[in-house]
């Protein structure tokens, strides 16, 4: 199992630098239409040419990256399947009220724990450890959680609700939200 997890959290800091190299190749395809279009204005054929290679690299790369993209996402996907079915410690609720404090940092672990749940109500969510967010969250889709209640601590940092919403909460369709000791959200 621990091999499992090593090999996803390996997968997934890849899949992070992909995504950054892919952006970059954009980028450099991008400002290339731009000096083709500046080269043909102004009838230069040299940089034309020059700007239609850098256009002609920069989709090829785009290309390699994308198809890297999806090898990753599909073994990522075996992988979170394989977990899911063969873990006897996965629970089947669809229900969870915690009614005391929950932390953060624990969120990512009761996901894993609880791939099934349907609505989710923390009493008090907090911040215990002053660390950087883990940038490997576990991209377990809960495709069922459809209702979210949460009551935070305003010292939580915006940028990592942000990345818990866009991590777990994509299918969500009720967030209720209430943040204590500041008017951060």
């Amino acid at each position: 199992m621990k091999k499992l997890i090593d090999r996803e959290n390996q997968l997934l800091s890849k899949q992070k630098g992909l995504h950054d190299k892919q952006k970059k190749a954009q980028l450099l395809v991008g400002e290339s239409r731009q000096r083709l279009d500046n080269a043909l204005k102004k009838a230069d054929i040299i940089n034309a040419q020059a700007a239609n290679a850098l256009i002609g690299a920069g989709d090829e790369q785009g290309k390699l990256i994308s198809d890297e993209l999806f090898k990753i996402t599909d073994e990522l996907s075996k992988i979170q399947k394989t977990s899911l079915l063969t873990l006897p410690w996965c629970s089947s609720i669809k229900c969870l009220i915690v009614d005391g404090d929950f932390s953060f940092e624990s969120l990512n672990c009761l996901f894993r724990y609880l791939p099934q749940l349907h609505r989710l109500s923390i009493n008090f969510l907090k911040k215990i450890n002053n660390i950087e967010m883990d940038k490997n969250l576990s991209m377990i889709q809960l495709k069922h959680l459809k209702y979210v209640s949460l009551k935070m601590s305003a010292f939580i940092p915006f940028d990592w609700f942000k990345v818990l919403t866009k991590t777990f909460f994509r299918h969500l369709q009720t967030l209720r939200l209430t943040a204590r000791v500041g008017e951060e959200y």
